[in-house]
Order: C-alpha cells, then sequence, then structure tokens
C-alpha cells in the first residue's frame, strides 16, 4: 500500500528536516512511572507562550504548555492539544508527547490506534554517540524492530543540540518519521518522530516546535 499522498508523505518530512512503537529502549511495561506533567515546576520559565506556525501554508497561532520534571532531564514546550506521558527503566528515562486523536493505520481489527508523536529518550550514564546510534540502526536497533526503512539524509543539521538525524519510512504501515541524536552538556539523547503519512502536513510543525524548544540538562 502506498501512503495515501506521496506529496504530504515528502512535505511532512521536509518540515521535520528541512526546519525535522514500543522501542528497544523505551519504557516498556515494567517502566516506573515517574510523575504526570503537573509536577511543580522548579524553574522561571513560564508555563505557558504562543508561537505562529505553518499548517497547510496557513499562519497559525497555537498555545504551547511548559513540560518540565524534577526526576527527567528534558525540557520544551509543546501543543497545549498533545498529550503527555514520561517513564523511566533501568535503560533510561523517556517522554512521549502524543497527538490527541489516534489514527488506525489498517483496517484490521487487531491494529490499535497510531498516535502520532515525538519520543525523547535520555539513556542512563556513560552511553556514547556510537552506542546510541547502533541502537538505532543495528540488528536488534529501533530501524529493525519496528520494520523502519532508513531514507538517506542530507547530513544538514537543524537543531542546536542535533549532532545527527536519520530519515524513515514503512510504506505498509503508512508511517514515516525521522531519529535525531543529540548531546546537550556532556548528556547524549534521542528524539524520534512518527506520523502516519497523510498527517504530515498538520503534525510535523507540531512536532518542530517540541524540537526547536527541546533542551536536555
Amino acid at each position: 500500500m502506498r501512503f495515501a499522498s506521496d506529496r504530504l508523505w515528502l512535505v511532512g518530512l521536509i518540515l521535520i528536516m528541512g526546519c525535522t512503537a514500543p522501542e528497544a529502549s523505551e519504557p516498556n511495561q515494567e517502566s516506573i512511572l515517574v510523575s504526570s506533567t503537573e509536577a511543580q515546576l522548579a524553574s522561571n520559565l513560564p508555563e505557558s507562550k504562543t508561537e505562529t506556525i505553518s499548517v497547510e501554508g496557513e499562519p497559525q497561532e497555537i498555545t504551547l504548555k511548559l513540560y518540565q520534571e524534577d526526576h527527567i532531564r528534558v525540557v520544551t514546550y509543546y501543543p497545549e492539544n498533545i498529550s503527555v506521558r514520561s517513564a523511566c527503566s533501568h535503560e533510561g528515562c523517556g517522554v512521549s508527547f502524543e497527538l490527541l486523536q489516534g489514527l488506525s493505520v489498517s483496517a484490521l481489527p487487531t491494529d490499535e490506534p497510531l498516535r502520532a508523536r515525538v519520543h525523547v529518550f535520555v539513556p542512563s550514564a556513560n552511553t556514547t554517540l556510537e552506542e546510541l546510534e547502533a541502537g538505532v540502526t543495528g540488528d536488534w536497533g529501533v530501524f529493525a524492530s519496528n520494520e523502519w526503512q532508513q531514507q538517506p539524509s542530507n547530513g544538514s543539521l537543524s537543531y542546536p543540540w542535533e549532532t545527527k538525524n536519520m530519515n524513515f519510512f514503512n510504506y505498509e504501515k503508512n508511517l514515516l518519521g525521522s531519529v535525531h541524536l543529540g548531546e546537550s552538556e556532556g548528556q547524549v539523547f534521542r528524539v524520534t518522530v512518527v506520523f502516519p503519512g497523510d498527517m504530515g502536513d498538520g503534525f510535523a510543525p507540531r512536532a518542530n516546535v517540541i524540537l526547536n524548544n527541546l533542551q536536555v540538562k
């Protein structure tokens, strides 16, 4: 099955890269829930702000909420129609920013609704960038375990924390996205953006807001 719209597929990828399930290293069923985003904030950053994004070529002002928790080294802003989950395991801590409305990728009754999402994973201490990349592209890595096929990248970096990015797709499941490796203050981390191909125009600008505001401390 091809993407519902090849144009939207390409636009979505350009929006993520040009500005960018359960994974092996993502929190799993045995993970310990850390807290909700209602945790008390520890900085002087405003709890909300507004930004203007371009959705299908039209400017749109959106309200952003601050994400920050004492237990996780991730700080960013996210659109108010996004839900947030955070968890930690022995492998590290992860935060998922998910679009509230789910979208089924297949007519099969066994399929669960897919939520377009941005997932930030901060591994345990002493993980290197090389090890982090191997966890994505290796034989048992994120790409292989999710049946995501890597696409060539032009090598350009879009965010101050970014060290490398990789595009991926899955035609059968109508998915595309990107993986971004980053480093900040000696801490390496991984950001995964994934969404259905026909949601590129709507979700990619919102994902880009999260990545633009991202700090890992």
